[in-house]
């Protein structure tokens, strides 16, 4: 009898478990649609739809007077995205831009995190109409706006025309390459171990900085750059009136300290350094343009105005400086997406992940349109997006635990942190055309390949390869280059050699000192669309079949007879 009722009470008490979840979800699944009805009017009353099919789509939302309202009196416009990989994002900030141009409303573009070392081209080329430099290539929303930019440029007075910059210092190269040209124009003299240091930043990879930090300390690097930092500063304090070119290379040398801690410091420390140049950067233009209207763009978490989204709670983000700088001169666009597919890293992509709490969710349901903007202009909206909840952030990160969707994130104060949400309710993945990197990396280490080291004094190089240059404006710097790095067992950088491969066949020595113990040589290419190398050798020794391949939208396929293909992906967009 006992055993029976113990029977009947471990088949019961799952039973009433299993009851209770049941009841719990029920109740949770009731108030989130109670919530739902409660605000889906609010959102429909404050949404202003925008087809982004449309060209003048932005024309007749900032015609309604509460969107004129909340963007009346802004110094600072900052748009956001919720991952770095949704095509209609790239399309709304695009047109946005152009109405704000047309209307007067802005005169400065900053793409915050595209570089702000090499953007000075990209700012010639929308200013300068005899100015030859292709932007973006492969981006069309981008590459489309700043040859509006250039177009609308056309004839106006220098001080009516409009800037279009990056604001970023995530790579140190293009910094450390304005340094050396400017140094170089301006008959500086810098001690020959500052300027290799130099020349290797200017020569890596951005992919392959890491590796280079590494093997160099940061404190050595970074005490040539504090000599470098101060040979410029005295040459500016005996100098009046320098060109903008001059003024935007200084600036950018200023930066190079901050980009070099990027790669030393990992994820750590990245948004601190990272957000608070994008700040000095965008303050260094204001100087440049005293009546400065800015539009910039860059991650949601980037722009928020406080804490809304942040993983990082304790950094300074460029968006929490520019509200304490401006206060309500600043006004915030996130962006929001209900469902579809997004950039995940490299060339693959992700559904965007789903929740009941989502943000973009909650809007899907209340509006029948597929795109818009929500004005979060009303109390009762700004009590409820003050709410716990979630919303889209990124992806690109997920693909490396095989994810089969994206992730959301938990958000607080979200009304706080932004005026308005851009919305859409399918998304499409693009890919982000940063880092059209490759390398073929081989690297020697004394301690490892001893015999590498005892054959001879010197290192001979044969490459055979064949190239395509990406588009029909490759310059020299293009080119496949053959880079050789030499350090010394302390660690100290003992040689640099950066060759740019012009022919099909190179053959080349370089010395080899006594005291080398580690030796880094790749070759390395950017803005290409296919490269083939038939033979790289090291002292007759051949590499194709012992290089490691490094490369961002890339793919890499050793052939039969071992010669190594190198080719572009084709679906960048």
């Amino acid at each position: 009898m006992l055993s029976k009722t113990l029977r009947l009470k471990s088949v019961r008490y799952p039973i009433l478990g299993a009851l209770l979840v049941l009841l719990i979800f029920s109740a949770y699944a009731l108030q989130g649609q109670y919530e739902l009805r409660k605000i889906a009017p609010h959102i429909q009353g404050s949404f202003v739809a925008v087809d982004i099919a449309s060209d003048s789509s932005f024309r007749g939302a900032l015609s309604k007077k509460p969107v004129a309202d909340v963007f009346q009196g802004r110094t600072v416009i900052g748009f956001g995205e919720a991952n770095h990989g949704t095509k209609e994002f790239r399309q709304a900030f695009s047109l946005l831009a152009k109405e704000l141009v047309s209307q007067g409303r802005i005169n400065v573009i900053v793409l915050a995190e595209r570089q702000f070392a090499d953007s000075w081209k990209l700012n010639r080329f929308v200013l300068d109409p005899t100015f030859e430099y292709r932007p973006f290539l492969y981006d069309a929303d981008y590459d489309d706006l700043a040859l509006w930019l250039r177009e609308y440029n056309k004839g106006k007075a220098a001080e009516d025309k409009v800037f279009l910059m990056g604001g970023d210092v995530a790579y140190p190269n293009e910094a450390a390459s304005n340094a050396l040209e400017y140094c170089h124009r301006n008959g500086i003299e810098l001690p020959p171990a500052t300027t290799q240091v130099l020349q290797a930043m200017t020569g890596l990879a951005a992919n392959m900085v890491d590796k280079y930090s590494k093997i160099n300390p940061l404190d050595s690097v970074l005490s040539h750059v504090a000599q470098l930092q101060q040979s410029v500063r005295d040459h500016v304090n005996s100098r009046q009136g320098l060109s903008l070119q001059d003024r935007w290379y200084v600036q950018s040398i200023n930066t190079l300290g901050s980009a070099i801690r990027f790669h030393y410091a990992g994820d750590a420390n990245l948004n601190n350094s990272r957000d608070s140049v994008m700040f000095d950067n965008l303050l260094w233009v204001i100087q440049q343009k005293p009546d400065a209207k800015i539009l910039t763009f860059a991650h949601n978490a980037h722009i928020e105005k406080e804490e809304g989204l942040s993983k990082t709670a304790n950094l300074p983000r460029l968006g929490w400086l520019l509200s304490e700088h401006f206060g309500k001169r600043y006004m915030t666009i996130a962006t929001e997406v209900e469902g579809g597919e997004e950039w995940a890293g490299g060339m693959a992509t992700i559904k965007v992940a789903q929740a009941r709490d989502k943000l973009g969710n909650i809007i899907g349901k209340s509006v029948s349109q597929n795109s818009g903007l929500l004005l979060l202009n009303t109390a009762p909206l700004r009590e409820f997006f003050n709410e716990k909840h979630s919303t889209s952030f990124g992806g690109n990160s997920r693909i490396a635990h095989n994810a089969k969707a994206s992730f959301y994130y938990p958000v607080k104060n979200y009304a706080k942190a932004y005026d308005a949400i851009f919305w859409v309710r399918s998304s499409t993945p693009k890919f982000p055309q940063t880092g059209h990197v490759y390398n073929l990396v081989a690297d020697f280490s004394k301690e490892r390949d001893p015999s590498f080291f005892g054959k001879a004094d010197s290192l001979d190089f044969l490459v055979e390869l064949n190239s395509k240059t990406l588009g029909d404006n490759g310059s020299w710097d293009d080119l496949p280059s053959l880079i050789i790095i030499i350090f010394d067992e302390k660690k100290n950088l003992l040689a640099f050699h950066k060759k740019p491969l012009t022919e099909s066949t190179f053959a080349g020595k370089f010395d080899l000192p006594s005291n080398a113990d580690v030796v880094m040589t790749f070759i390395s290419g950017k803005k290409t669309e296919s490269m083939v190398l038939k033979h790289f050798a090291v002292n007759g020794d051949l590499l194709n079949r012992e290089v490691r391949f490094v490369g961002y939208h890339y793919s890499e396929r050793v052939r039969d007879d071992a010669s190594i293909e190198v080719t572009l992906d084709t679906r960048l967009n």
